[in-house]
């Protein structure tokens, strides 16, 4: 049911998938696991796994291999890891963790994970305990963090290399709060954000700049107090409004560089993303902001907008390492008809989430993913302005289908992909308004933490979800800068299934990858990361439940997969159309077969002759690691470390390549 068709007269076709993109390999790992981050230098990965405790307490977390882990020391089990993988995916190190804060919880969906350099990360724990009024505590085998008074953010330092993990700040609340408390006016949190429990947990707040400053911007709401290792500094909101503060600090040595106060007494400013750019001499930040003469940055910079504007303001500003702003941009605004107001007894009428999922910079343009939905009640409706100005009003967009819900209707739910020019620019949106997407696209398919857009080669690969009882019709919509629209429609079968939708750098879709499953019980399966792994390889990973049955191969005859327990897969494909690094040549089916594969001693070649055959054999990344003459038709692999690698054959029937993995 593959077919894509674009109205306005525009028509074309996908050509069938050549005969060497295949799946290569996959594994299943128990642990579930939110993403796979590469260090900037690609000199490993960094995965974060939480195990459950009703699993066996040894478990595999080896791609190639076995690596068998024990997270229980003395009495104590440690749910939660970091695994540290070297460029071939080779274990080499793994951390671990455990939370009291909020009684026995998982840290999965509550800290924030970033590679820099040297081997090192930085970890951040948002709102660890509010309004809570309990002690947090995070531990390691090795090391504690602690606090007796309510947390908002906890920043670590971890080295790898050595497994240390250092503090560097943290930011509390000097009073006990409750919501309602700070809340500058009723509805605010609400209208705004992703509902009073939720709102700031998800927040990707800060990015390694300059290989070791790390930049953070922190949302004051309260009196609230910044504590280092050389100083402790208090803050407090103006006039009840919220505000923000930036924090500049050096990793290595510990030293605040510089905290800055930015906002207003009359408006409101709160941050959902932070991305450094591609050379790390400055950041993106993606935020909110609400109220006339309301700075966004420390350079004063302001939104557009009307006197007594009512609007919530999303807006995205690139700025260096200084803090100064390069360029302010808003991406759209809101509001609902019964603008920021509340039922009785605090139920609410009108709701907004947001995502702001990955912001990447590929050729001097900015690609920024991101997630809205606003829920209200029959009478109501939103107000919606999109990047060109031109406002909308929606109401009955999907019917909820909870009848514990407060609310009776979803107004408005898209995923959006929008593409800036150097200058800030909109150059357009591609979205995604399907109502086939669990009625939030990116909200309930999507790990938190985790992210659905990412730069593979000269593509990009944005992750999606749905869920038909038919089978149904996917809208994607492109607006342009000049208001032009071209929409793409794609048939999708009945049932449950991840797709990749993979994307030109002008937001057209070239490709797509489906991948169905099915679960006779309870359990669904995510795409959490689409990784390029070298050459034309790519890895797929993510979270399925024990019983899912899936296909993992979307253009082979690869058998169903079936997790025989919940944790996360790999999966490894050789992707010639999409990673545009292979010639003509290189993509034409090889002259041989290899078996088995994945092999643990010895490699068999069939379809060519012994005689004059010579092979190489190269890693991932390309280097010679073997080579020499075809022997009796087989090559021993037993000198050959865990991992895939690349078959040459050159014979008198022809050359080629072919991928295998030795375990």
């Amino acid at each position: 049911m593959k077919n894509i068709f674009i109205s306005f007269l525009i028509f074309f076709s996908i050509s069938a998938l050549a005969q060497s993109n295949e799946l290569i390999y996959n594994k299943l790992i128990g642990g579930n696991s939110n993403r796979v981050l590469p260090y900037p230098n690609a000199t490993g990965y960094l995965v974060p796994y939480f195990f459950s405790a009703y699993e066996p307490v040894e478990t595999d977390v080896g791609i190639f291999e076995e690596t068998a882990v024990n997270y229980v020391f003395g009495d104590t089990v440690y749910k939660n890891a970091i695994a540290v993988y070297d460029e071939s995916f080779s274990i080499s190190d793994i951390m671990y963790l455990k939370s009291t804060a909020g009684g026995n919880m998982s840290l999965l969906p509550h800290y924030q994970l970033i590679p820099t350099y040297g081997q090192n990360a930085i970890l951040y724990f948002n709102n660890l305990q509010l309004p809570l009024p309990v002690s947090n505590k995070i531990f390691t085998p090795s090391s504690s963090f602690s606090s007796d008074i309510p947390l908002q953010n906890l920043f670590i330092k971890y080295n790898s290399t050595i497994g240390t993990m250092n503090e560097l700040f943290r930011f509390s609340y000097d009073n006990g709060m409750s919501f309602s408390d700070f809340e500058p006016f009723p509805g605010y949190f609400l209208g705004s954000f992703f509902g009073e429990t939720k709102r700031v947990r998800y927040n990707k707040l800060a990015a390694v700049v300059s290989d070791s400053v790390l930049i953070s911007y922190l949302s004051v709401y309260d009196e609230q107090t910044l504590h280092t290792p050389f100083e402790n500094l208090t803050f407090s909101n103006w006039n009840g409004q919220v505000n923000l503060v930036r924090v500049a600090m050096n990793i290595n040595s510990g030293e605040v560089l510089s905290t800055q106060q930015i906002g207003s007494s009359q408006g409101n400013l709160n941050t959902f993303v932070v991305e450094p750019t591609r050379d790390m001499s400055g950041i993106f930040r993606a935020g909110l902001v609400r109220g006339n003469n309301t700075p966004v940055s420390l350079s004063n910079n302001q939104l557009e907008m009307s006197s007594n504007d009512s609007l919530y303001h999303v807006f995205i500003t690139k700025e260096d390492a200084a803090g100064q702003t390069l360029w302010l941009t808003e991406l759209y605004a809101y509001n609902n008809i019964f603008a920021d107001t509340l039922l009785a007894d605090y139920v609410p009428k009108f709701e907004t989430r947001h995502q702001f999922h990955a912001i990447i910079e590929k050729d001097n343009e900015v690609f920024i993913s991101t997630s809205q939905k606003a829920m209200g009640i029959n009478s109501d409706s939103i107000l919606y302005r999109n990047f060109l100005g031109q406002s909308f009003l929606y109401a009955s967009y999907i019917p909820m289908i909870n009848p514990d819900n407060y609310y009776d209707q979803i107004l408005f739910s898209q995923k959006a992909i929008f593409k800036l020019d150097s200058y800030g620019n909109v150059l357009g949106g591609l979205s995604h308004k399907n109502k086939i997407t669990n009625h939030e696209p990116g909200m309930n398919t999507q790990n938190a933490g985790g992210s659905d857009f990412f730069e593979i080669s000269d593509k990009f690969a944005w992750v999606n979800a749905y869920e038909a009882q038919n089978d149904s019709i996917g809208e994607f919509v492109l607006i342009n800068a000049d208001g032009g629209m071209d929409t793409t429609f794609i048939d999708f079968p009945a049932g449950t299934a991840n797709y990749i939708l993979w994307l030109d750098t002008d937001l057209n879709i070239v490709d797509y990858w489906i991948f169905p499953y099915h679960n006779a019980y309870v359990g669904d399966m995510r795409i959490n990361s689409v990784n390029h792994f070298g050459g034309d390889t790519l890895l797929i990973q993510g979270l399925i439940a024990a019983q899912t049955v899936t296909d993992l191969d979307p253009f082979g005859s690869d058998p169903l997969f079936t997790a025989d327990k919940t944790g996360s897969f790999y999966a490894f494909y050789a992707a010639p159309e999409i990673i545009s690094t292979t010639s003509d040549a290189d993509q034409k089916s090889p002259p041989f077969k290899i078996f088995p594969n994945p092999t643990q001693d010895v490699l068999n070649i069939s379809g060519v002759a012994d005689k004059l055959t010579t092979y190489t054999i190269y890693d991932i990344a390309g280097r010679t690691v073997e080579k020499g003459k075809l022997l009796n038709s087989q090559i021993n692999t037993q000198s050959l470390k865990p991992g895939m690698y690349i078959l040459y054959i050159e014979s008198e029937k022809g050359s080629g390549t072919q991928k295998f993995v030795v375990r």
